[in-house]
């Protein structure tokens, strides 16, 4: 993907960049030479697992039209090659944002989008931002999770469990990484989106459009990737989860305005979101929660683009008009 521009990404440019964690992050971004309006804040798009940054292929032509973007595989994703130093979110949040001081001028405004494993990094990352001054996050749009402690919780109820095997089975990465590629990478990956995806039929159709699946499976073949995503899941039951507890304990919450979009098929069926949000956010901190209807599964961003991308839109200017 590095070579050639995917699918939906003409309006960017290719980067990388080495970064102390160890992984040299891949990523497409709007360069400084056409943006116009240093006022603007940079959007940072980070995907989800078993995806890369191609995930955002159907909102970048939207977006990239009156916004900056900065759209990154994950480390250990995609193109992106794994951390040395962990693969906690907090690591994860430190190649990112090292990236980020490397390709604009600081202080950053930005506002971080996440879906999945990425609206993880991004919890993280608002979280600890008194370790990242150079950056100015003014806003983060979480989809489709609750936090890592709330999930784990949700473990008690047996449904729950067997429809999110992998949280507890690719952390065992002595096991998962060579039962998955006995049972076949792109076969494993391909049927794990399946079992996550919405009702919809016109859903599942722009799920799977432009070879989507097969540019995600076919990352997962490549040397290390699949280890890099267990470890990150492997991450989420270790320093993650104690690292949230302790958050609570400290009272260190969200307080940047934030918003929230979840599959009512998917996260709402599980739990009640907005309740659960209620408890990581500071007290007066803007909070919106949003259901995502019509029988779109967990990959809504990919199932239902143009709402989605309708969606990021009008919270963004609606934060504008307020600031």
């Amino acid at each position: 993907m590095a070579n050639e521009k995917p699918f939906g990404f003409n309006s960017l440019t290719h980067g990388s960049h080495e970064t102390s964690t160890g992984s040299t992050l891949s990523f497409y971004y709007t360069h400084p030479s056409r943006i116009t309006n240093t006022e603007e804040p940079v959007l940072v798009l980070l995907h989800g697992w078993p995806e890369t940054s191609y995930m955002w292929r159907n909102l970048i032509p939207t977006l990239s039209n009156l916004y900056s973007l900065f759209v990154p595989d994950l480390p250990g994703y995609g193109d992106s090659t794994p951390t040395q130093t962990g693969h906690d979110k907090l690591t994860y949040s430190t190649a990112i944002t090292e990236s980020l001081l490397a390709t604009y001028s600081s202080p950053i405004r930005v506002v971080l989008i996440g879906h999945d494993r990425g609206a993880r990094v991004v919890h993280r990352l608002a979280v600890s931002r008194p370790l990242f001054p150079k950056l100015s996050i003014l806003s983060i749009i979480l989809a489709d999770i609750i936090p890592t402690v709330e999930y784990f919780a949700t473990f008690s109820n047996p449904t729950i469990v067997s429809r999110n095997f992998h949280w507890g089975f690719l952390p065992n990465v002595a096991l998962s990484v060579p039962m998955i590629k006995a049972f076949g990478i792109s076969r494993f990956c391909k049927l794990a989106m399946q079992a996550s995806a919405g009702a919809n039929p016109e859903g599942a159709k722009n799920l799977f459009d432009n070879g989507s699946v097969d540019v995600y499976a076919n990352h997962l073949e490549k040397d290390g990737v699949l280890e890099a995503t267990a470890r990150d899941y492997e991450a989420a039951a270790k320093g993650d989860y104690v690292a949230q507890v302790e958050d609570q304990k400290a009272e260190r919450k969200l307080d940047v305005p934030t918003l929230v979009l979840y599959s009512a098929q998917n996260l709402g069926a599980i739990v009640d979101v907005a309740e659960v949000w209620k408890r990581w956010v500071k007290e007066g901190t803007k909070l919106e929660v949003k259901a995502i209807e019509n029988g779109y599964g967990h990959f809504f961003l990919e199932e239902a683009p143009e709402m989605s991308c309708q969606l990021i839109i009008d919270y963004l200017q609606n934060l504008e008009g307020q600031g």
